[in-house]
């Protein structure tokens, strides 16, 4: 943007004179160009703030709303609207454009592609976040009616599976207009969703509840439930590399949960006493617990800030694991099946989950044996030294309908660890001994992100560990 002097020079008086004098010698906020005839911002960001203002204050939303995908507009529309919240009459405008982004009407009427729309909800989710939830609600915007949009379309497309095959096929190098979203954008989408409350799992006692209350018998991928069936029978496990011993288990029907636990999810152990109540921990978690004098798990401080509540708790030892899983079956005790418990998974249970199809037959990957890519699972994600969001790479959904059962984080097994496989079935309440590991992480390469991927650890744990629940018959 560039002030033409010429221009300036005709406007009634002559005051520009002084008014060029001063921009030209004392405030450094313009600098003249082409011998004094052109003047040009500085800075960069005063130059978008101006005119992100002007855009925001003086022109329709028609105009807004066509330059919102133009990412040389990205940065004037966002310090445009926290100009907005700063003077009375911003809010009915903030309001309006907040709206007209989270309304499914374009879409659903064939006037928008859902791409376009998906894009739509995450501006607005980083325009509310921008200028703060809680400072909108005291200004007449519906924030809970626009909240409660973006919820739902945050979801959609985290669990739209039409969407997820065209994004691996626009990532294989399929050319696309408009482009779906990858997995950067997916991640961003689930962090503004954690922000913003993600239903996708229980976080209540109520929600567990309802979770746990109408267990489904089907297996399968359909539906958005919690907890996910395993029917029971005679299971191949252990043995990946093709030797003929393959060891076999009888296993009964059992559910898993459909994500690792969260950080939610665990915040509400902690503040249900989870580290002062020491009936919930065993005899090595409790002589763990107070020789360390934990009250949270290592690194919780990384964790809790609000786009990191939907990612699965790390750092968490396996008595803290254990100690969670007693709690939560206290909890929900008389909603649980007959000889009943939420617990971790023996390593069979776990490979069962993660390996088994549709037609009883076991796979290299859950999702069966195409090639590894970052749509089906997260893998050589160094960045933040963290694990992305749950649920991210909807493609590497086991059969079950699990996710995240590879890459991402190492999750504990109540199993412990023997070099030649041992007993896989082997559940224990307790343990000083190392205990197994399954699933691989996030920093490691695709060609470690598999079922068969397996590793021990002692049972005090490290940074790259993290759980998942079953609900399965008391060991």
């Amino acid at each position: 943007m560039k002030i033409m002097l010429e221009s300036v020079k005709k406007l009634p008086g002559s005051f520009w004179m002084p008014c060029i004098a001063y921009i030209d010698q004392c405030s450094g906020l313009l600098q003249p160009e082409d011998d004094g005839r052109v003047y040009a911002f500085a800075h960069l960001t005063l130059q978008e703030q101006s005119a992100g203002r002007h855009l925001l204050f003086y022109e329709s939303l028609d105009q807004l709303m066509s330059l919102r995908r133009d990412d040389r507009w990205r940065e004037p529309i966002f310090l445009g609207v926290g100009c907005l919240t700063k003077v009375g009459l911003g809010s009915a405008k903030i309001d309006q454009l907040l709206t007209t982004l989270v309304d499914s009407d374009g879409y659903e009427a064939g006037e928008m592609h859902s791409y376009d729309w998906y894009r739509d909800l995450i501006l607005a989710a980083e325009l509310g976040a921008d200028c703060d939830w809680g400072l909108l609600h005291g200004k007449q915007i519906k924030v809970d009616r626009i909240q409660r949009r973006l919820r739902a379309g945050l979801v959609n497309l985290l669990e739209d599976r039409a969407h997820a095959q065209a994004a691996l096929e626009h990532y294989n190098g399929r050319l696309m207009d408009p482009a779906p979203l990858l997995v950067r954008e997916r991640q961003k989408a689930a962090e503004l969703l954690a922000g913003l409350g993600d239903p996708r799992y229980p976080v209540s006692m109520e929600q567990w509840q309802q979770a746990t209350r109408q267990l489904s018998p089907q297996f399968g991928r359909e539906g958005a439930h919690y907890w996910r069936f395993i029917p029971a029978g005679h299971y191949q496990v252990s043995n990946w590399d093709e030797k003929p011993d393959v060891t076999t288990v009888d296993l009964q029907r059992y559910w898993v949960g459909r994500f690792m636990v969260t950080v939610d999810q665990y915040q509400a152990f902690i503040e249900a006493g989870g580290y002062t109540n020491d009936d919930w921990w065993t005899k090595y978690g409790l002589r763990w617990k107070k020789e360390e004098k934990r009250t949270e798990p290592r690194w919780w401080n990384r964790q809790t800030e609000q786009e990191y509540r939907n990612q699965p708790v790390y750092g968490v030892s396996w008595y803290e694991a254990v100690a969670y899983c007693q709690w939560l079956t206290e909890q929900l005790d008389i909603l649980l099946l007959r000889g009943y418990e939420i617990r971790l998974a023996s390593e069979a249970e776990w490979e069962v989950a993660a390996a088994y199809n549709s037609q009883g037959q076991r796979q290299t990957s859950p999702w069966g044996e195409h090639p590894t890519t970052p749509e089906h699972a997260v893998y050589d994600w160094n960045e933040e030294n963290r694990p992305l969001s749950i649920g991210v790479g909807l493609l590497g959904e086991a059969a079950c309908g699990a996710l995240d059962s590879v890459g991402n984080l190492w999750e504990w097994t109540a199993t412990p660890y023997e070099k030649n496989g041992g007993d896989v079935q082997q559940v224990l309440a307790d343990s000083d001994d190392p205990m197994v590991l399954r699933g691989g992480a996030y920093y490691q390469n695709r060609t470690k992100i598999l079922c068969a991927a397996r590793d021990r650890l002692l049972p005090k744990g490290g940074y790259d560990q993290g759980f998942r629940c079953i609900l399965a018959p008391r060991s």
